[in-house]
C-alpha cells in the first residue's frame, strides 16, 4: 500500500467526523499513514476505522474520553477484553498500541495486577502456541471456551478451586454449557476442558486425571 494514503482519501465524505472521533481522533491521519508504512491494505485499515468508535465506547465506560486520559495499560486492557471475543477487534487495538509505543504521544500508566482467570488463560495460550504449536485462531478458541469454564468454577473469587475441583462440577459446567450450544459446540468445549485439566493434571495440580472421567462422561 502506498504509505502516502491519508484519511480524506480512505473516508473522503466523512474524513472530518472520523477527525472529531473522540480520543483517537486528533492522530487518526498519521495512524493511517502508519498503518501504510506497515504494509497493511486499504481494505485493512479501512476495517480498522471501522471498529474504532467500538473501541472509543469501551474507554468510555471506563471514563476516559479524551486522549490525556489515555495510557497504554488502558490499550492494554482493551486488547484483553477483545481479544476473547474478536481476533478482528483485538488486532485493532493491538496495532494502536503500537502505533502509539513507537510515537511515545502517551504514558505507560499503572500496570494492573492481572485476575487469576487472566493469569491462566495467558498460561495456557502460552503451552498450546509453545508446546503444541497451534495456530493462533486455535488457541483463541480454546481460550474462548476455558474463560467460560473458570468464570464458571468463580477461579477469580476462589483462586484454590482448581486444586478441590470434582468431576461434580464438571459435569454442571458441561450441563450449563449444553443449554446455549448445540452438539457440535459442545464437542470443542469438552475438547478445550479435557486438554486444559490433562494439563493441570501433568502440572501437579490436580490429584487425579479427571480429564479421562471428563472424557468418558461427555
Amino acid at each position: 500500500m502506498n504509505a502516502t494514503i491519508s484519511l480524506v482519501q480512505l473516508r473522503p465524505r466523512s474524513f472530518r467526523r472520523w477527525r472529531a472521533l473522540p480520543v483517537f481522533g486528533p492522530h487518526l491521519d498519521d495512524f493511517v499513514h502508519w498503518l501504510g508504512d506497515q504494509g497493511y491494505t486499504a481494505g485493512s485499515i479501512r476495517f480498522y476505522l471501522k471498529v474504532l468508535p467500538q473501541v472509543v465506547c469501551w474507554l468510555r465506560r471506563k471514563k476516559i474520553t479524551l486522549l490525556a486520559q489515555l495510557t497504554h495499560q488502558d490499550l492494554q486492557a482493551a486488547y484483553r477484553y477483545y481479544r476473547p471475543r474478536s481476533l478482528d477487534l483485538s488486532s485493532a487495538v493491538r496495532a494502536l498500541g503500537r502505533f502509539y509505543l513507537e510515537r511515545g504521544t502517551i504514558p505507560e500508566g499503572e500496570r494492573p495486577t492481572p485476575s487469576p482467570v487472566e493469569i491462566e488463560l495467558d498460561r495456557f495460550a502460552e503451552y498450546l502456541r509453545e508446546s503444541r504449536g497451534l495456530a493462533a485462531a486455535t488457541v483463541l478458541g480454546h481460550t474462548q471456551r476455558l474463560r467460560a469454564f473458570l468464570l464458571f468454577l468463580r477461579l477469580d473469587q476462589y483462586p484454590g478451586c482448581l486444586r478441590q475441583l470434582e468431576l461434580g462440577r464438571i459435569e454442571a459446567f458441561l450441563h450449563w454449557s449444553a443449554r446455549t450450544n448445540n452438539r457440535f459446540s459442545l464437542q470443542h468445549i469438552v475438547a478445550t476442558v479435557r486438554a486444559y485439566l490433562r494439563r493441570q493434571y501433568a502440572q501437579g495440580n490436580l490429584s487425579r486425571s479427571l480429564h479421562h472421567i471428563c472424557c468418558a462422561k461427555a
